[in-house]
């Protein structure tokens, strides 16, 4: 056992109970110790639209705050698959949903990508919830790194059996390579994919901020913002090129894909 996993705090969040390691800095961390919430406006959206008996996925899991909201609002009826490279991570996600008895969520080790493999995941040495394929993607790089296993969301989807409803990706920049492996869950009828943003990490895989916008309009999505108001108001593709050529190095925003 790391001291990760044996230091923690069992932390009330909207979905359940969660366990955080103490000796995690990072900010999604930090927000469910002091708060027991992450990303307010979304959290909520999550609770308006999301509905018992729906499948769901969260892509890039860490310890599982989307993953236990999720499964609390499909409830046993509804499925849920938690994809979480990092063995530490994935071992105190598995605890939360053992925690809150729920047996309808199916924890994935492994890092979604393009393809079915192996690749390196590279370690934070403070921050544990920003581990990626692409070392420079860290916030404190260290020497750290694990070999995972690498899963497309195709795979996944063909182990469902099922359309899914909603699918969160935050992959510290892997986002162009998941949506690679993709094809079945982008030509769904209806989907929604929440997906985060972040230009420094995308271009650190060799992806592009097109590589994320094009594949979405190429199938019939509509995407959408988080505006001020706490509204969803629609957003163009130049608005999203735009946007992204204006973050600084670790600035990020998330996306609502729609159809």
């Amino acid at each position: 056992m790391t001291n990760a996993e044996a230091e923690v705090r069992i932390v009330e969040t909207p979905g359940g109970r969660l366990f955080v390691s103490m000796a995690d800095q990072g900010s999604v961390a930090r927000a469910l110790r002091n708060k027991g919430r992450y990303e307010k406006d979304w959290t909520e959206w999550m609770r308006l639209h999301i509905a018992p008996g729906m499948r769901a996925v969260d892509v890039g899991a860490n310890v599982g705050y989307y993953t236990v909201l999720l499964a609390s609002l499909v409830g046993p009826s509804g499925r849920v698959i938690a994809c979480e490279p990092d063995p530490v991570n994935a071992r105190l996600l598995r605890r939360s949903i053992a925690e809150n008895q729920f047996r309808h969520v199916q924890v994935v080790e492994a890092a979604v990508t393009d393809a079915d493999g192996r690749a390196t995941l590279y370690l934070d040495t403070a921050w544990h919830g920003v581990h990626s394929l692409a070392r420079e993607n860290t916030v404190n790089p260290g020497d750290g790194r694990v070999d995972v296993r690498t899963v497309a969301l195709d795979t996944l989807m063909t182990d469902v059996a099922a359309d899914i409803d909603f699918v969160k990706i935050d992959a510290q920049g892997a986002e162009a390579s998941i949506l690679r492996g993709a094809r079945r869950l982008l030509g769904q009828m209806h989907a929604r994919v929440l997906m985060e943003v972040w230009p420094f990490g995308i271009h650190g895989l060799g992806g592009t901020v097109p590589a994320v916008v094009n594949p979405f309009l190429e199938h019939g999505f509509s995407g959408w913002t988080m505006a001020p108001s706490r509204t969803l108001v629609p957003v163009s593709p130049e608005s999203i090129t735009e946007r992204a050529a204006a973050l600084g190095t670790w600035s990020s925003f998330n996306v609502l894909w729609t159809k």
